[in-house]
């Protein structure tokens, strides 16, 4: 069933969890039943409750009626949702969810036992209106081509963020963006907030935010949503979850574009504040001196890998959904 954009439940404001608050967990998915029934048997041993799982079909093709069996054989609700895109997804299982918190998990990851009651237990802040959890590798990273340039782990330290934790400084941040890789662990603010393959929000998020936007870093952009918006965000390292990364090279430069034109429009999206207008600067400056160091060492597909990025970076202005 394809649900509007607005279908939210309607509310003023944050309210504090009850002691064991009712949990959905949405995997939005497409194509990848294999890949989904390992995450799915991960959810179910995790043991807190009360919690349902829910499952979004992103436009699934062929597939499809896999994917609703497989739903149904593990007792999950299924929804399809035809507008492609992650955003319509997630917006979508905010519509369907029945819980005060939602969580969110990618397909192609599998989480810890103690992953929902460690998320849930920072909710007992009435502020906090989203919750990040840590994301590790299944495999060593260094291992893979991927890990050179993108890394979801943000770390073993938990840490509550607002936005006044946002330091409107030029030169620190062109200085933080070019000690850092471009999607690198701990990177500056707002990428050391978490990612979308592990995160969480109240039910309300919605209505008091709005929906999600249709860029492919749309989580980055709702975490500075949330922060503008006067509420706080943990980042809660407890709450693990072990994800599958790309490993063939074509893929990891085709998501590197991708990427880049997500984070270039999101920076673009607030280069009013001049935080982010130094940040994006400062995007483009480490992404050259990295496309040009790995030139000179004759790294033919390292400086490949950087000159997708900074195209995506580029053409960040340009996005349209």
């Amino acid at each position: 069933m394809n649900l509007p954009m607005h279908n939210c439940r309607s509310t003023s404001e944050p309210a504090s969890m009850p002691h064991s608050p009712f949990v959905s967990v949405a995997v939005c998915t497409r194509n990848r039943p294999d890949l989904l029934s390992d995450c799915i048997r991960s959810i179910r041993n995790d043991e807190y409750s009360p919690k349902e799982i829910l499952i979004v079909d992103n436009g699934s093709s062929e597939l499809s009626s896999q994917v609703r069996r497989l739903a149904e054989t593990y007792g999950c609700r299924y929804v399809y949702e035809a507008k492609l895109g992650q955003s319509a997804a997630r917006t979508t299982a905010f519509a369907e969810s029945k819980g005060e918190i939602v969580a969110f998990v990618d397909d192609d990851a599998v989480v810890d036992r103690n992953w929902i009651s460690s998320l849930v237990g920072d909710y007992s802040d009435s502020n906090v209106m989203c919750v990040n959890g840590r994301t590790v590798p299944s495999v060593e990273l260094k291992d893979l081509f991927f890990a050179e340039f993108i890394n979801y782990d943000r770390g073993k330290a938990r840490r509550t963020f607002s936005w006044d934790d946002k330091r409107i400084n030029v030169y620190k941040v062109l200085r933080a963006s070019l000690r850092s890789g471009p999607l690198r662990e701990l990177g500056p603010f707002p990428w050391c907030l978490g990612a979308g393959t592990n995160m969480s929000f109240r039910r309300n998020l919605c209505d008091l935010v709005g929906t999600f936007e249709c860029y492919p870093t749309e989580d980055i952009d709702m975490f500075v949503r949330v922060l503008r918006a006067g509420y706080k965000l943990v980042y809660e390292p407890d709450a693990i979850v072990y994800h599958r990364f790309l490993q063939g090279f074509p893929e990891v430069a085709k998501k590197l574009y991708i990427y880049g034109r997500g984070d270039g429009a999101v920076m673009l999206k607030h280069c009013y504040d001049s935080y982010f207008a130094a940040l994006y600067l400062g995007r483009i400056l480490n992404v050259v001196y990295r496309f040009c160091s790995a030139f000179l060492k004759g790294d033919k597909k390292g400086g490949y890998a950087q000159s997708r990025y900074l195209l995506g970076l580029l053409c960040g202005a340009f996005w349209n959904g």
